[in-house]
């Protein structure tokens, strides 16, 4: 399984180490947590120590267990007079060291040795560690140790740490409330603590969004005991410390599944041990002290969308907080935003939808100029470019002719006479000569008066008819010269010329 790793540091005053046969106490007893400034710690219970934190045992056989789900461990730790140590992780011994110089062991000074377990295959282990000693003045200190968890598939890009404040209303406390204490050491300056050991006394949060949780804590004189329900699985821990050690993992889990809302509880209470862990606690009393759960983030840098860009966290009375960043209670929403590929996607989809539409105008635009240029070739209507009704040609008003004018545009096989007695020939040419700046007209006399010509001839008292074939074949200002010449024969006896008609 391939992951994107995620190392956590774990201070020697971590609750995570499960310290044998005694926690904090006498070193020839056990492991005694001392620091490099302040190495006698009676009379200084509760206090900060001074200088770098470090574990120190005399004891033959002393060691710890560690539980953990990711694929390397690495140890900080300095051997003394040559006491020899060992380290077996799932019962296979792991002996590969490297100088403290090593960046993991970069926030220990005074380490001298890098042990560790590396290219593990991923998923929940088991660590040992004990010490041999057989001669005089042999002893072990140990500093700490970073734990490499998963924090996604292969990829992921991590986001800033996102803490939960013991102060958020996220966090449900019963009995309700947990009293507050304050540290200059703890996150934003202070930490709730219920002192009770009973299994009815805890601690809530729900969550999702993320793929590492940790819970951190003050570890105290007066704290004991303690146990973490995460995932319907319940584990147990002793946080039994002379000093007050602030800011320490209390509970640690990674490669959880973003999508999957979890639920972490904090019991004041080993049901294990009753009556208080092996050590002691010169307070008399039993308490747990909750600083903050912290919450890591990732985003897949191949989607469009974050695994968990936005980590929503839901107390069990309903109150929630959203945040991307350390929020300290006062959660603020985050948000994501279309990937590099999906804008250009959308980018590449409207280019070529603007070069189909404009393709498409373009074809509509020379068919238009076709079907325009077909019809004034046929003598067709031509129609406006806002697609209006034809527009017909404008008509030719009348002009009377002079009496010199060309005769008619019609020609046949013999002359036509339109006045009375008119006779025509039965076949014409229906073909139209060029048209000349005056209309043309079908007669060469004007009347003058009833039943007279200019040149003498009578008219009769009907009016011949063309037949229909001449006037459906006639030129539009031939017909209107007909008409105009009926019209003046019908007002003979009216000297005033007849209307004219265009």
């Amino acid at each position: 399984m391939s992951i994107q790793p995620y190392n956590i540091t774990l201070g020697e005053e971590s609750p995570t180490f499960q310290y044998s046969p005694v926690r904090d106490g006498p070193a020839t007893a056990g492991w005694n947590s001392s620091y490099s400034g302040t190495t006698v710690w009676l009379g200084n219970e509760g206090t900060t120590g001074i200088g770098t934190p470090y574990r120190h045992t005399e004891l033959n056989g002393a060691g710890f267990t560690l539980n953990f789900e990711g694929t390397a461990l690495y140890l900080c730790l300095t051997s003394n007079n040559q006491a020899v140590y060992h380290l077996t992780i799932d019962n296979v011994a792991y002996t590969t060291v490297a100088p403290s110089s090593d960046l993991a062991c970069s926030t220990f000074p005074g380490a001298q040795t890098l042990l560790y377990a590396n290219k593990l295959p991923y998923g929940s282990h088991i660590a040992t560690f004990n010490t041999t000693m057989s001669g005089t003045g042999e002893s072990l200190d140990f500093y700490g140790g970073v734990v490499t968890l998963s924090a996604g598939p292969q990829g992921t890009m991590v986001q800033p740490r996102q803490y939960i404040d013991d102060r958020s209303p996220v966090w449900q406390y019963q009995p309700w409330p947990w009293p507050q204490g304050s540290s200059t050491g703890e996150y934003n300056g202070t930490h709730s603590y219920a002192c009770n050991y009973l299994a009815e006394v805890t601690a809530t949060i729900q969550f999702n969004g993320s793929s590492i949780v940790m819970l951190i804590g003050s570890p105290a004189p007066n704290s004991f005991g303690y146990t973490i329900q995460f995932n319907n699985v319940e584990t147990v821990y002793n946080s039994t410390n002379y000093w007050w050690a602030n800011q320490q993992v209390m509970y640690f889990a990674g490669g959880l599944e973003p999508t999957h809302t979890y639920s972490l509880t904090l019991i004041d209470y080993d049901a294990n041990q009753p009556n208080g862990p092996p050590g002691l606690n010169t307070s008399g009393t039993y308490c747990v002290n909750l600083d903050a759960a912290v919450l890591v983030q990732g985003t897949l840098p191949d989607s469009s969308t974050t695994t968990t860009s936005s980590s929503s966290i839901t107390g069990i009375g309903g109150a929630t907080q959203s945040s991307n960043a350390d929020t300290g209670g006062t959660g603020s929403s985050g948000s994501s935003g279309l990937s590099g590929g999906a804008i250009a996607g959308i980018v590449i989809g409207i280019v070529v939808i603007l070069a189909i539409v404009a393709f498409v105008i373009f074809l509509l635009s020379r068919m238009r100029k076709r079907a325009r240029s077909h019809m004034e070739s046929n003598g067709h209507a031509v129609f406006s470019r806002s697609f209006g009704t034809p527009q017909p040609p404008e008509p030719t008003p009348f002009v009377p002719p002079p009496s010199d004018l060309p005769t008619s545009a019609f020609t046949s096989d013999a002359p036509i006479s339109l006045l009375g007695g008119a006779t025509s020939s039965s076949s014409f040419r229906t073909e139209k000569t060029t048209r000349s700046p005056y209309p043309n007209v079908p007669y060469t006399q004007v009347r003058h008066g009833r039943g007279t010509t200019s040149e003498g001839g009578t008219s009769g008292s009907s009016d011949p008819r063309l037949t229909n074939e001449v006037l459906q074949n006639a030129p539009t200002v031939d017909l209107v010269t007909i008409l105009n010449q009926r019209l003046r024969r019908e007002q003979a006896d009216n000297i005033e010329e007849p209307p004219q008609y265009g």
